[in-house]
């Protein structure tokens, strides 16, 4: 009878869970597999070209703006070859004083090494000027890269080339007109020529430059 008893409690303890302890299972943690990358949406910037060195700066498609004088606007719209007597070009008195300056601005600054500008040229009157360039868009920081203001007799297309430099505004102020009181300017053009390329320039027409192995017209001024 005892015997059946003890047997009876074993029975019941092991229904209760206090029989022999099961073994621990495995806690052992799966690494997370990554998610797959997403396409971007946003499209990767295009190179930007880089600009031949025909490139003119100072032009008003480009960017630039002109002030100073009447009609300052008609030095940059790239027409150097429809005017005349009364029409086609910029011009200041340069009598009064201070001497007024014809100015164009650049969009931003620009490395360029080459400035060259048509002075009326219909009769075979000579004009003098000084001409400048400035790093900044405003202020009185400017460099003289050409003084002809006091003597020479200067005519036509005026080519002037300098040590490359970081330009925002080229002023020009005209000191002489052997004619009358008024210095005219046709069109400005500002360029940063390689050291191995000479150019050419036709002057008939308004578009751009040349290369070819002949040294072109420019003239030095350092």
């Amino acid at each position: 009878m005892r015997i059946q008893i003890l047997t009876t409690l074993l029975g019941l303890l092991a229904l209760n869970g206090c029989g022999t302890p099961e073994a621990p299972k495995s806690t052992q943690l799966v690494a997370p597999v990554p998610d797959e990358p997403k396409p971007s949406l946003v499209a990767a910037p295009k190179p930007t070209p880089q600009r031949p060195w025909t490139y003119n700066v100072a032009l008003a498609i480009h960017g630039a703006t002109a002030t100073g004088g009447d009609r300052p606007q008609l030095l940059i719209d790239g027409n150097s070859t429809t005017y005349d007597g009364g029409e086609g070009y910029s011009q200041t008195d340069w009598t009064v004083k201070p001497t007024p300056s014809m100015v164009v601005t650049l969009k931003e600054a620009e490395t360029i090494n080459t400035v060259r500008f048509l002075l009326w040229d219909q009769d075979n009157r000579f004009y003098r000027y000084k001409l400048e360039i400035s790093p900044d868009a405003d202020g009185e920081k400017w460099n003289m890269i050409a003084d002809h203001s006091v003597t020479g007799e200067f005519r036509t297309w005026q080519l002037i080339s300098f040590p490359a430099a970081s330009v925002r505004r080229i002023r020009v102020t005209g000191t002489f007109d052997s004619s009358n009181n008024m210095f005219h300017v046709v069109e400005l053009q500002a360029y940063n020529i390689p050291a191995d390329v000479k150019p050419t320039w036709d002057e008939k027409k308004n578009d751009m430059p040349s290369a070819a192995s002949k040294t072109g017209g420019t003239t030095s001024e350092w």
